[in-house]
């Protein structure tokens, strides 16, 4: 795991909610934002924690596609 000060994503297209979470273990994931449909650019800077994977799920049947995610540390 590293220490991870931001994250940045950006999607072409978000026609659900969805949200973002990290992991250690790859086993056990904790929120660090939920977003709502529409949201097309994630900033999350002020970040402090530490982590070795990063996921986003959607939340309903639609679909989006990241074209670029940015995990700085």
């Amino acid at each position: 795991a590293v220490h991870v000060s931001g994250i940045m994503l950006y999607l072409e297209a978000a026609w659900v909610p969805y949200r973002v979470e990290y992991s250690v273990d790859g086993k056990t994931y904790t929120e660090l934002a939920s977003i709502g449909s529409g949201e097309l650019f994630v900033k999350l800077y002020d970040l402090d924690i530490e982590a070795r994977y990063v996921r986003v799920i959607r939340e309903g049947e639609n679909w989006f596609s990241i074209y670029e995610a940015e995990i700085y540390g």
